[in-house]
């Protein structure tokens, strides 16, 4: 009989500790990363070999605003910056539209990759856009 008081005894401790029931603590919602898409070209675009291809880029970022976007060309995202932009009207905007221009260089499949980044350095998820160079056909004679 010892024994079962015992055991009693002990899932009544534990009962009493259990915080499944009761006051919740507040939720503290993480803030939304910035994000970054390409708007122009498509992905899978075609170009000719030699054509100056203007990449149209869109960057939101409602709750710390939009600090710079970086575009990355054959190079993962931690690799060389090819172009950079950032907002001439302030430090930081919650829309940021901007071009960039890339020169057609290479027969074959080009991958870009742009990030946008907030003033204190948070970044978006990259975003990635596939673009295949064909060679320009010459008129026969």
């Amino acid at each position: 009989m010892r024994h079962v008081t015992t055991y009693i005894m002990f899932f009544a401790v534990l009962l009493a500790g259990c915080t499944l029931i009761g006051e919740s603590l507040p939720v503290t919602p993480t803030p939304a990363l910035p994000q970054v898409s390409f708007i122009f070209p498509d992905n899978n675009a075609q170009v000719f070999q030699g054509t100056d291809l203007t990449l149209d880029i869109l960057a939101t970022d409602p709750a710390g605003g939009i600090a710079r976007v970086d575009l990355f060309v054959d190079t993962p995202s931690d690799g060389e910056v090819y172009q950079q932009a950032s907002p001439v009207a302030a430090e930081a905007v919650p829309t940021f539209r901007t071009e960039m221009n890339w020169l057609a260089a290479g027969v074959g499949r080009h991958q870009f990759v742009a990030k946008a980044y907030r003033t204190d350095g948070t970044p978006s998820d990259e975003t990635i856009l596939i673009i295949e160079v064909i060679p320009r056909q010459t008129p026969a004679p």
